[in-house]
C-alpha cells in the first residue's frame, strides 16, 4: 500500500506534530509514517488514533495481513515495479511527481504545512505520471493552489513567485517538461482551488473530472469546467464528467401518490403474505437505480491511439458507447479526430 505518509490522529493537531514557521518561513508536519516500522511503531499507542477512520483501515488491514507491506512515497521516483516495465511488449512507468517529502534535521522526512488540515492532508497527494509507449495520463490527487505551486516550484527550480506573463511563460515552459500529459485526470473532483498555471502546465487534449452526488461543493465548478477547457490542448479540448456521463431512470414521477401506496401495503403485510410481497416488489422497482451502469470513463489504449467512451443512456440500433478517437500523427502529438 502506497500513501503520502500522513496518518491522521486524535488530538489538537490531528495530523501529528509540526514545527512553527516564522516569517517567511513554512511549518512542516515533523511525523511522517514511512514504512511498516513505522506504521507499527504509530500504532502501538492506540489511544494516538483510535476512532479515527484511516488508521482504523490501516490497522485492520495490518492485523488481517491484506496488505503485504505499506511504503510513502515522495516526487522524483518511480512506483516500484514501475520503470520501464515491459507489458505486452512496450515500456510502462510510472513516475511520482508528489508530494514533496523536504528533509528536515537529521535528514528526517517532513512535509509542509499548507494553512489548513484538509488543505494540507489533500494538497500531499500522491501524483502519478502514467507513460505507456508514447500514450501519456497525468492523475493529479486532490491537488490544490498551495500545492500546485509547490509542485511546479519544487519541478523547475524556479521559487520566485511570477510577477509578468514572461515569468509565467518561463515557468510554464520548464513545468511542461514535467507535467506535461495527453489524458489528465481533473484535480479535487473539479474543485476551484487550483492555479491556472498548473493547468497549463499539464495542457491535456482530455480532462476526465471524477466527482459523486450529495456533495455540498457543486463539483465539478463551473469555472474549473471553463480553464479546463480554456488550457486543453487543440481546437476541440475534450472533458468527460463522471456526473453529465450518470442519469438514472426517473422511478419516482409522483413521490406523494408512492409515499401513501408503501403506507398501506406496510399496514396490510402484517397479516397479509401478499401484501408483504407486493411491497417487496415496489420497493424493488423503486431502489433499481442504473448509477452501477452509467457513469463511468472508459480509455484504451494501445500505446499509440486513444479510445475513449461513455455508455449512451439509451441505446440507438445496435450503438450502445459514445466513442471519442484520439490519433497520433506519426510520432507526433495525440490529436481528437471529431465525427463533425
Amino acid at each position: 500500500m502506497y500513501h503520502n505518509g500522513i496518518v491522521e490522529q486524535t488530538g489538537k493537531n490531528r495530523l501529528g506534530p509540526r514545527t512553527k514557521g516564522g516569517r517567511g518561513t513554512p511549518s512542516y508536519l515533523t511525523r511522517v509514517v514511512t514504512d511498516d516500522k513505522e506504521l507499527t511503531s504509530f500504532l502501538s499507542v492506540a489511544s494516538r488514533w483510535r476512532r479515527k477512520k484511516y488508521p482504523t483501515m490501516l490497522a485492520d488491514a495490518q492485523a488481517s495481513k491484506r496488505v503485504g507491506s505499506f511504503k510513502a512515497l515522495s516526487a522524483n521516483g518511480f512506483l516500484p515495479g514501475y520503470q520501464n516495465r515491459q507489458v505486452f511488449g512496450k515500456s510502462l512507468s510510472i513516475g511520482v511527481l508528489g508530494p514533496v517529502v523536504e528533509p528536515g534535521a537529521n535528514k528526517q522526512p517532513r512535509l509542509r504545512w499548507l494553512g489548513s488540515t484538509g488543505k494540507t492532508k489533500n494538497g500531499h497527494s500522491v501524483v502519478l505520471r502514467l507513460q505507456y509507449d508514447k500514450v501519456s495520463v497525468l492523475l493529479g490527487g486532490d491537488l490544490n493552489i498551495p500545492s500546485e505551486e509547490l509542485l511546479l516550484s519544487y519541478h523547475t527550480g524556479i521559487w520566485e513567485r511570477a510577477r509578468s506573463a514572461e515569468d509565467e511563460r518561463v515557468l510554464v515552459k520548464a513545468a511542461q517538461g514535467v507535467f506535461e500529459s495527453e489524458i489528465a485526470k481533473a484535480c479535487h473532483h473539479g474543485s476551484a482551488d487550483f492555479t491556472e498555471l498548473y493547468l497549463r502546465a499539464v495542457n491535456p487534449i482530455a480532462t476526465v473530472i471524477s466527482s459523486g452526488d450529495n456533495e455540498p461543493h457543486s463539483h465539478p465548478r463551473a469555472d474549473a469546467l471553463g480553464a479546463f477547457g480554456k488550457t486543453g490542448r487543440g481546437a476541440r479540448p475534450l472533458i468527460f464528467s463522471t456526473e453529465l456521463a450518470r442519469s438514472p431512470n426517473e422511478t419516482i414521477k409522483h413521490p406523494n401518490v408512492l409515499r401513501a401506496k408503501v403506507k398501506e401495503l406496510q399496514r396490510k403485510a402484517r397479516t397479509s403474505a401478499r401484501a408483504q410481497k407486493q411491497l417487496d416488489k415496489l420497493l424493488s422497482t423503486v431502489l433499481n437505480r442504473s448509477i452501477a451502469v452509467f457513469g463511468a470513463i472508459n480509455l484504451r489504449t494501445n500505446g499509440k491511439d486513444v479510445v475513449m467512451a461513455q455508455m449512451l443512456e439509451r441505446s440507438r440500433g445496435s450503438k450502445k458507447w459514445d466513442l471519442y478517437v484520439l490519433e497520433r500523427v506519426g510520432n507526433g502529438a495525440l490529436r481528437y479526430k471529431s465525427k463533425h
